[in-house]
């Protein structure tokens, strides 16, 4: 076989595919986590932030007004996506003696801009 020559700039990765869910953390409350996958199989899944009270993700079509869930992109449909939105809204106890929690919503949009066929 044939010898390959690299720089000692020159980094290997092995790929990974991250998975991010709401699941129940160790005091019961919703749990936004983080699970690395490779080869299919679950190497790491760790807690990233409690107290989520809502967790979404949707998608917006090249040519399309509005962004939808996954669930209504057909298999045909992701090579048109063009943008994904991520919607996070965590809650707090406001503190002793507060009567109403602190709700924080987060949002962030990310454009998908190059694509390999």
């Amino acid at each position: 076989g044939a010898w390959h020559r690299h720089g000692t700039d020159t980094a290997f990765a092995v790929p990974e595919q991250v998975r991010w869910f709401v699941a129940a953390g160790t005091n019961g409350s919703p749990t936004l986590t983080r699970a690395v996958i490779i080869d299919g199989v679950v190497i790491t899944q760790s807690p990233v932030v409690g107290d989520v009270d809502r967790f979404e993700l949707t998608y917006l079509a090249d040519g399309a007004e509005r962004y939808v869930t996954a669930s209504q992109i057909d298999a045909d449909g992701w090579s048109k996506v063009i943008g994904a939105r991520v919607d996070l809204v965590l809650r707090a106890s406001a503190g002793r003696g507060a009567a109403d929690n602190v709700v924080r919503p987060f949002q962030q949009t990310f454009q998908i801009r190059s694509r390999t066929p």
